[in-house]
């Protein structure tokens, strides 16, 4: 899963859809919702790489919380704001692993500065 539901389900933000947003690699059903889920395209999908299965359905793989919040910086197409600030504060104040989470940015090319730039945008935001 990705966007806000992988997010959410690692506990970095209350904005929790009542879909599922899923990945894949098929081009033509990319932005189809289908019931409960809505499929994005991406076809550079790892599905090994800081990734294990939900327990609630082992038939989908959660990302990591680093993974989720640098997959959802790159991905500007959906990306919330608001969401990702939420999701940076929370990990900042919860688990804060910088390292481990510029290890995650620069396995899938997420450039330092454009995460040190979000990171400085969550600790200098004065909403709660």
């Amino acid at each position: 899963i990705c966007g806000q539901c992988a997010l959410a389900r690692n506990g970095l933000t209350t904005q929790n859809p009542t879909h599922l947003d899923v990945w894949t690699s098929i081009k033509e059903i990319d932005g189809v919702d289908a019931a409960i889920i809505r499929y994005i395209f991406n076809d550079k999908i790892d599905h090994v790489y800081e990734v294990h299965p939900m327990m609630s359905n082992s038939n989908l793989l959660l990302p990591t919380r680093e993974r989720a919040i640098v997959e959802y910086v790159l991905c500007e197409r959906w990306r919330d704001e608001g969401t990702l600030i939420e999701a940076l504060k929370t990990y900042l104040w919860n688990f804060n692993d910088l390292p481990h989470l510029y290890e995650v940015a620069d396995f899938f090319g997420l450039n330092k500065i454009e995460l040190d730039f979000w990171i400085n945008e969550a600790i200098t935001d004065e909403e709660i």
